[in-house]
């Protein structure tokens, strides 16, 4: 057991998980310290609630072009540049003067994390064949759940007891620091983890793109530095100086020419009626996960009468505990049948997380107690566990192989494209109608997301399953 576990496919999952767990860890500290930001800065629900929207609305803006990055660029150094960048900008946020400062950061954090998930998505499914992908995937996102719990829990403490300054610090500095031992295991890794098996690349007739990745991103850091010093000086306009900035970088590193010729390809996903299916479940459930992560905290705050601290404990701890649960499970059901011989095992997982998501999150805005909140919330994230841990399994079945990474951009764009107004309608509920009556609303969503997982099942899939086959004489009989 412990000899499996140290082969490079495990170490690599290994690897992975401590950075995706900063990754999150990096994004949720600011939802726990909405009471003190509102504070320091004086922000509305409005705008609190747009530190989480524009965060998610960059993060997926960006993900088209990270994922086509992801296909022609080298995976490992993409996964090292993102969690050094990030984690910079995370530093960053601690020493933000201004609330607009302290937005802008937030824009740069969703550039650089969108770097990540591409990346290393395709680098697990290059790794683990079919028969083990759901497994190490979910096992890698649990690392979300610990991100999560740590970066909400132990944040509210720090800003309780120290400062809300320092929870920014400490995570950007543990994320700087993990960024050398990263690159040394990624350097060493199979050649097989990093390019497609064979037959996989003959559709990129272009080659890939050679760039001097050092020189890259230290351009790109001075770009940073730059929209840094414009906000200061100018406010939320001056943070605008780094849109074209980067887009002269890009032309000085030959990326935008270089990106144009791949993008057909990338276009051609939404072609792929299997995958538009996985793209639905996916924006409708990655909604309803930012709405509880954003705005969990503040609502116990308000309707438990909780302080900071334990609010935070309560909204980051409980529903992770659930979603690990559900990762582990539904990642392991879904291999299984798989291996039985049901090559729509995933799908059916999700339709029925789905399903049992919808009554979970409308009692976590209606419960009266918080001992029944809290096991609504474990509820919530059991399930949602079953949706996260197949979400990118599922689009690697009716995919070609050669667009993982591409694959991965289109599902974070609609994904964060959509959750992004989770954060921001909570905001704008929080006084008005309630963000029990918004949780109340996505239970619905999740109802109607499982219908079109079931008409996808029952119409798309074996002719997508069929189709992304090495084999392209595959019976589709064999796809149920």
């Amino acid at each position: 057991m412990i000899k499996s576990l140290l082969r490079p496919e495990w170490l690599l999952i290994g690897y992975l998980w401590i950075c995706y767990m900063l990754n999150h860890a990096d994004r949720q500290v600011v939802y726990t310290l909405f009471p003190a930001l509102q504070k320091e800065f004086g922000f509305s629900d409005a705008v609190l609630g747009l530190t989480g929207s524009l965060f998610l609305w960059v993060y997926g803006l960006g993900s088209p072009i990270a994922g086509i990055m992801g296909d022609r660029w080298s995976k490992a150094k993409i996964v090292v540049g993102s969690l050094a960048v990030w984690s910079a900008f995370t530093v960053l946020s601690g020493v933000s003067p201004t609330g607009w400062f302290l937005l802008v950061c937030r824009g740069l954090l969703g550039i650089s994390e969108c770097l990540f998930m591409p990346a290393a998505y395709a680098l697990m499914a290059n790794a683990h064949p079919p028969e083990t992908r759901s497994k190490a995937i979910a096992i890698f996102a649990t690392s979300q759940l610990i991100g999560v719990a740590a970066g909400g829990s132990i944040s509210g403490y720090v800003a309780e007891n120290l400062s809300w300054r320092a929870s920014f610090w400490m995570l950007g500095a543990l994320g700087l620091l993990f960024a050398l031992p990263l690159w040394r295991f990624l350097s060493r890794v199979p050649p097989s983890f990093v390019t497609a098996g064979k037959g996989e690349t003959a559709e990129l007739s272009n080659p890939p793109l050679v760039i001097n990745f050092r020189t890259f991103l230290v351009h790109v850091g001075f770009a940073a530095a730059a929209a840094v010093i414009s906000s200061l000086a100018f406010g939320a306009r001056g943070g605008l100086v780094f849109i074209p900035l980067i887009a002269a970088i890009c032309h000085r590193h030959g990326i935008a020419s270089a990106a144009i010729a791949p993008f057909s390809s990338f276009l051609s996903l939404f072609s792929w009626r299997a995958l538009r299916t996985v793209t639905t479940f996916v924006a409708i459930a990655t909604f309803g996960l930012f709405l509880v992560y954003s705005w969990l905290p503040t609502f116990l705050y308000d309707k438990f009468s909780l302080g900071m601290a334990r609010a935070s404990f309560e909204a980051s701890v409980y529903p992770q505990i659930g979603t690990a649960l559900g990762l582990l499970v539904g990642g392991t059901i879904a291999d299984r049948l798989y291996a039985r011989g049901v090559k729509s095992a995933r799908f059916w997982v999700v339709f029925i997380a789905c399903i049992a998501a919808a009554p979970c999150i409308v009692l976590i805005g209606q419960a009266a107690s918080l001992g029944t909140t809290r096991l609504a919330a474990m509820g919530f994230g059991f399930f949602s566990g079953f949706i996260a841990g197949n979400q990118a399994a599922a689009a690697f079945d009716v995919v070609p192989a050669y667009l993982r990474a591409s694959t991965v951009g289109v599902l974070n764009l609609l994904g964060a494209s959509v959750s992004g107004f989770g954060p921001l309608l909570g905001g704008l509920a929080r006084r008005t109608i309630g963000v029990d009556r918004i949780m109340g609303f996505t239970g619905i969503l999740y109802l109607v997301a499982a219908i079109v997982v079931l008409y996808g099942i029952r119409k798309h899939f074996a002719r997508d399953y069929c189709k992304a086959l090495e084999n392209p004489d595959a019976k589709a009989a064999s796809a149920r």
